[in-house]
Order: C-alpha cells, then sequence, then structure tokens
C-alpha cells in the first residue's frame, strides 16, 4: 500500500509541475500584466505541490510582515521543496534568485524563462552583479526578493556558512532583512532520495524585520555572522510533530 502511495504522490507532483509550467508559458503570450498572473499561478502551483507531497506548512511570524513593505528574505535551504513552503508561508510577492542552469530543465525550464526570477550565472562574475542590480531593481519596483545565502542546499540539515557575496543586494538596496527558518523538510523530502515523499509538518517561523546591512566590511561580516548564528539556533530549537 505504502508503495502504491508513493507511486502516487510522484505522479501528482510531476502532473503539478508540467501542468503549471505549460499553463505559464503558453499565456505568457497573451497577457499584458504577466507578472501579475504568474504570482497567481505560482501560488496554486505551490499549494497542489504540497498537497502532493502531503506537506503542511505550519507559519509562524507572519504578523511581522507590512503589507506595503518590500524586503529581503534570507532563509535556509535543505531542498527544492523549500520553494513552494516560502510561496506558501509567506504573504508576498517573493523574487526567487535562481541557477541559470535551471532554465534547461524540462517543464521546469519554461516556466523559469517567463517567470520575473533572477537567473544567475555563478561562474560568470559580470552575470552575477548583473543578477543583484535586477533583484535591487526587483525590490525598488515589484516585489521581494529570497536569498538562500548558504549558495546551495544542505545535504544534513544544518546550516552551511553564508556566502557574503548573497548580501551585496541588502547593502546596495538599504532594505530591511526578514530572518526566516523551515524545519522539518528533510524528514519529508530526504536528502539522499530523489522523488521521494513522506507525509508531515514544516515549520517556517518568519521573524522581525532587522534594519539594513552595513556597507563596511568589517561591521557587515559581524552582522551577517550575527544573523548565520540567529537562524542556526532557530533551526535547532523549533520542534516539529
Amino acid at each position: 500500500m505504502f508503495f502504491i502511495e508513493r507511486l502516487f504522490r510522484i505522479f501528482w507532483f510531476a502532473s503539478v509541475m508540467s501542468y503549471s509550467a505549460i499553463k505559464v508559458f503558453v499565456c505568457s503570450f497573451f497577457l499584458k500584466d504577466k507578472n501579475s498572473f504568474f504570482f497567481k499561478e505560482m501560488s496554486k502551483w505551490a499549494s497542489g505541490i504540497l498537497r502532493a507531497t502531503g506537506t503542511e506548512v505550519v507559519v509562524r511570524g507572519a504578523e511581522n510582515i507590512a503589507p506595503n513593505e518590500t524586503y529581503i528574505y534570507v532563509a535556509n535551504h535543505t531542498n527544492y521543496i523549500d520553494i513552494p513552503i516560502l510561496v506558501k508561508a509567506i504573504p508576498d510577492k517573493i523574487h526567487f534568485m535562481y541557477r541559470a542552469s535551471l532554465q534547461k530543465v524540462p517543464m521546469l525550464g519554461l516556466a523559469l524563462k517567463t517567470s520575473p526570477f533572477i537567473p544567475i550565472v555563478r561562474e560568470n562574475n559580470k552575470n552575477a552583479l548583473d543578477g543583484i542590480n535586477k533583484a535591487v531593481t526587483s525590490l525598488n519596483n515589484s516585489g521581494s526578493v529570497i536569498l538562500f545565502p548558504e549558495g546551495t542546499r544542505s545535504k544534513t540539515g544544518e546550516l552551511a556558512p553564508f556566502k557574503r557575496g548573497a548580501f551585496l543586494i541588502a547593502s546596495k538596496s538599504n532594505k530591511k532583512i526578514i530572518p526566516v527558518s523551515i524545519v522539518g523538510v528533510e524528514k519529508i523530502c530526504p536528502p539522499d532520495k530523489n522523488l521521494h515523499f513522506n507525509k508531515g509538518q514544516v515549520i517556517v517561523t518568519i521573524n522581525k524585520p532587522i534594519e539594513s546591512l552595513s556597507e563596511e566590511r568589517n561591521e557587515l561580516s559581524q552582522q551577517i555572522n550575527s544573523l548565520h548564528a540567529f537562524i542556526s539556533e532557530q533551526i535547532h530549537t523549533v520542534q516539529v510533530k
């Protein structure tokens, strides 16, 4: 019975991904306000993925987000499912930064190419800087930005060191930063098993905003270390069912 349920969840997951990607790609040719349509569809997509994987999202601290303000959200990252979890948890138009190579992934690449999200080529410093500038523009014009400052997914659940480059957006934009912790993902989607979903609960904690980061190198390093310690402590203290 468990095997049949697992196959069903994988099929459901793939169907949601495919349908949403094709719908966004096709409709983008006919709509004037593509961004509004995309964010509405992204919310539906996130709900579908979470239902398919049996993920219950519990949100704490949503009241810390002011309705008409844009932020930089800084979150830990353990699995691709973090993205629909954050879309569901954060009541804001959030722009993700993603590896440009993901545009080559079938179906997903179609949606990313038509999205307002920001592609980054890590090996190309100029492209990375262009991505940072686009993120700053998004903050000023159309919504918030979310960063995974570890630079990649954690395979152990432990918070990896933060990469300094991710915080250039914060220092350039002077926007407030909201630390976010995601706890429980590794039990639902084990890092060593692809497309293996276990029903379970994830707790997303949206903390109070902190002031923008300093542009002075030493002070910025101290602020980044403090932010890392804060999120790391929360990951280890929040209890999931």
